[in-house]
């Protein structure tokens, strides 16, 4: 380490000290894991927050947010579900100076998307958006946050949009179809419903255009029923022909009759592992992992698959549909049903890792049980470098998460858990040299977690895990019952997926999460920089709730 170096990282841990902060908490009666976390308050909100993104937009760091499914149950007669706010996308700008004590929605809430609504429309042009992201320069002429939209058990179709930042107008990126309700064939184009999680951005054709590079589910349930049906696709960037009506041309990576129409369908993330500048694609089949075998019971896993442009060429030389193909690996196939992925080098040692979430049941029924509970783990690459012919070391990093348990009458498979797991470091100075901490969303386990490495080892898997918020702790007990018990929705039980973000420019910049409680309609701030109005948060326990009698 030269001696700028050695002096500046000095500094960081002694600064690190001064604040009390250290690998393990050492509050009294606090688990001894528990991170050196403060609260430092909660933006209430008029509807529930899904996922939170910290964006950095022209007037500086802003929360990105989308609401969805904003329900509540109609017990004096009248229809028996009801709306009381559509599905968006918002913002909240000014993350430097906002003060959760004097937040206040009204005032301090951009809306993004339908803003020719009044406020109490119960539905809009946006359908159940999910990671809504601010676009990087360039992607659009203007500000742009696009916006991936529908889930399986949405009222309509799915779409990707993107909408403009000053205007609010919208663009149209794909918009799916659907027909009547009931049972539809496969590859109708007048009923083929699609829904979006993320977006990424890249040029894939080499036109110098970032593109839209996604994975979309066909999966509908309720009264839309279309079969499990997915690919991994591009949107090609128009450029100068961009307009609001018009959809984005699109090709096929991954999917069609050379993958049995079985292609990924939730979340995926890229990185250049091969380091030749074409970046491979990491793709979770949560609904798609394996066919069912026509009769026999549905499959008990999903997987996780590495894609890669055809050796000494380019995403641009890919097309499915033209039975152009891809390399492919499976990664994973015995880990239950993946719902996230990130890349990310988790022990420093120069070659990262796959950071992965599954989203498994509670465990309670036999129509709720798997053999693998919900996890934390980490893919790590052979030691050969053979990225698609050799295997890849499976590492667990927390284990045996389960959702709070589902209430009869019980839908298989019932409430899972967990949501999204992301690396952060606790000060930016310590991405230098420390392994990354990881914050994980428990979904329907109603918790959030952070892991803590054990060592600076290489090599070395273990973690300390603590619960720093259990919505059933801080809510009250009996938060997870029946929505009849809570006519207005209200009833606790989903955390949302957590963003977090440095507090202050330079490199000591402090950790600050942004946890969303989703039907508490609460977003929770907790940070590493503690204050005279901040407590240190005290962590939970970890157990599960208990499954209800039998």
């Amino acid at each position: 380490m030269d001696g700028r170096k050695k002096v500046v990282t000095t500094l960081a841990v002694t600064l690190w000290l001064a604040l009390g902060v250290s690998a393990r908490g050492a509050d009294a009666g606090a688990p001894q894991q528990c991170p050196p976390l403060h609260a430092r308050g909660v933006l209430e909100l008029p509807w529930q927050p899904g996922f939170v993104h910290v964006d950095a937009y022209d007037d500086g760091d802003g929360l990105t947010v989308s609401s969805f499914f904003n329900t509540y149950v109609d017990t004096s007669g009248g229809p028996p579900l009801g709306f009381f706010a559509r599905d968006r996308v918002a913002r909240i700008p000014g993350l430097d100076a906002l003060d959760p004590a004097t937040f206040d929605a009204a005032t301090d809430v951009e809306d993004l998307t339908d803003l020719g609504l009044p406020p109490t429309a119960p539905f809009g042009a946006t359908v159940w958006p999910n990671e809504a992201v601010r676009a990087p320069d360039g992607v659009f002429p203007f500000e742009a946050v696009v916006i991936p939209q529908g889930f399986h058990p949405a009222l309509f179709p799915g779409r990707l949009t993107a909408v403009d930042v000053a205007t609010g107008q919208e663009y149209l990126i794909d918009q799916s179809t659907q027909g009547p309700a009931g049972p539809t064939f496969p590859l109708d184009p007048a009923n083929s419903p699609r829904f979006y999680h993320r977006a990424l951005f890249h040029d894939m054709n080499g036109d110098g255009l970032d593109d839209i590079v996604t994975v979309r589910s066909g999966f509908r349930v309720g009264p839309y029923v279309y079969p499990p049906f997915s690919e991994l696709v591009t949107f090609l960037n128009p450029g100068d022909a961009l307009a609001p009506g018009d959809e984005w041309p699109e090709v096929v990576l991954w999917g069609g009759p050379a993958a049995g129409f079985l292609g990924p369908d939730i979340h995926l993330a890229m990185y250049d592992f091969e380091g030749d500048g074409v970046p491979e694609i990491v793709a979770t089949h949560f609904f798609t992992g394996a066919a069912q075998a026509p009769g026999g019971p549905p499959p008990s896993n999903g997987k996780i698959a590495l894609y890669g442009a055809p050796v000494g060429g380019t995403w641009a030389d890919v097309d499915a549909l033209q039975f152009r193909l891809p390399r492919h690996a499976d990664l994973s196939t015995d880990q239950g049903f993946p719902f996230d992925v990130q890349v990310v080098d988790l022990d420093r040692d120069g070659v990262p890792e796959i950071l992965a979430s599954n989203h498994q049941p509670d465990g309670c029924t036999p129509m709720t049980s798997s053999a693998v509970p919900g996890r934390v783990y980490a893919l790590q690459a052979p030691p050969s470098g053979d990225l698609f012919g050799a295997p890849w070391t499976t590492h667990v990093l927390l284990d045996d998460i389960r959702p709070n348990p589902s209430v009869a009458p019980v839908t298989p498979p019932g409430r899972l858990a967990p949501g999204r797991a992301q690396a952060f470091w606790p000060m930016r100075l310590m991405e230098w040299f420390a392994r990354p901490w990881i914050v994980v969303g428990g979904d329907e386990a109603g918790k959030a977690w952070v892991l803590q490495p054990r060592s600076q080892r290489h090599g070395d898997w273990s973690y300390d895990a603590a619960v720093v918020l259990d919505i059933n702790d801080y809510y009250g007990p009996d938060t997870t019952q029946t929505p009849a018990a809570d006519p207005f929705g209200r009833t606790i039980s989903t955390m949302g997926g957590i963003a977090w973000r440095y507090d202050a420019p330079g490199p000591f910049g402090l950790a600050e999460l942004y946890v969303p409680v989703f039907e508490a309609r609460d977003i929770h701030v907790l940070s590493i920089r503690p204050g005279w109005r901040t407590p240190r948060v005290r962590c939970a326990s970890a157990a599960p709730l208990a499954c209800p009698a039998p």
